[in-house]
C-alpha cells in the first residue's frame, strides 16, 4: 500500500515539476466585491472591434462582452487564445507546454472540460458565460493599483497589467505569460513560444 501511494505521489511530484495540469479541484468562492461594480459611459465603449482585450470600472466584469473564441472561429490563433489557454491551464486543464496561442481541437476538448467542472454549458467555446464566470476571480495583484491576477486552482495564477483608461479609452489588458508580458491581441500573435 505505501509502495503505491509513494508511486503516486512521485508521479504527481514529476507532472507539476514539467508543467503538467493540476488537479482540477473545487474552485473556492469569488472574493466578494469590496463596493458595487460602477457603471460609466465607458461600458459602451468596450468591444472586440478595438482588437485587444479591454476594460472598465471593476475588474470582474471585463471579459464577458469579449469575443466568443472557438476551434473554427475568429480569432483562433492569437494572443487572445493564449490568454484563455493560460485560464485552462491555472485551472488544472492544460499542461503549460501546451499553450500554443491556437483555440484548436485540444483546447475545445480543454474547455469542456474546464465548463464541464464548473457547472457551464459545455459548449467546447470560450463563449460568454465561460468568461463571466472566470472573470469573477479577477483579483488585485500585490505589484500595484494596475495589477491583477486570476486565481486558478491548487495555488496557481496568471498576473495581468491593466492599464490606460478613462471615459473614452478603456483599460487595456497585458498578459503575464510565465515572465514574458504582452498584448493581449485578437488578430496577432506576438509570444514566442508561439
Amino acid at each position: 500500500m505505501q509502495r503505491i501511494l509513494t508511486a503516486s505521489a512521485a508521479a504527481v511530484v514529476m507532472a507539476l515539476a514539467v508543467g503538467g495540469p493540476a488537479t482540477a479541484g473545487p474552485k473556492p468562492a469569488p472574493p466578494p466585491a469590496s463596493a458595487p461594480a460602477l457603471t460609466t459611459g465607458a461600458d459602451a465603449l468596450r468591444n472586440p472591434s478595438r482588437g485587444y482585450v479591454d476594460g472598465v470600472d471593476d475588474q470582474r466584469d471585463d471579459w464577458g462582452d469579449e469575443a466568443t473564441l472557438s476551434h473554427h472561429g475568429a480569432y483562433w490563433r492569437s494572443n487572445y487564445a493564449a490568454l484563455w489557454q493560460t485560464i485552462l491551464w491555472a485551472d488544472g486543464h492544460m499542461n503549460q507546454a501546451d499553450i500554443d496561442c491556437e483555440f484548436g481541437p485540444q483546447t475545445e476538448a480543454n474547455t469542456r472540460a474546464w465548463q464541464a467542472t464548473y457547472g457551464l454549458p459545455q459548449t467546447g467555446k470560450a463563449d460568454t458565460a465561460s468568461r463571466t464566470f472566470a472573470d469573477d476571480f479577477i483579483v488585485p495583484d500585490p505589484l500595484g493599483p494596475e495589477y491583477f491576477r486570476y486565481l486558478g486552482t491548487g495555488g496557481r495564477y496568471i498576473q495581468f497589467h491593466r492599464y490606460g483608461g478613462g471615459v473614452s479609452n478603456p483599460y487595456r489588458y497585458d498578459v503575464n505569460f510565465f515572465g514574458e508580458w504582452r498584448g493581449s491581441w485578437y488578430n496577432s500573435v506576438s509570444l514566442s513560444r508561439c
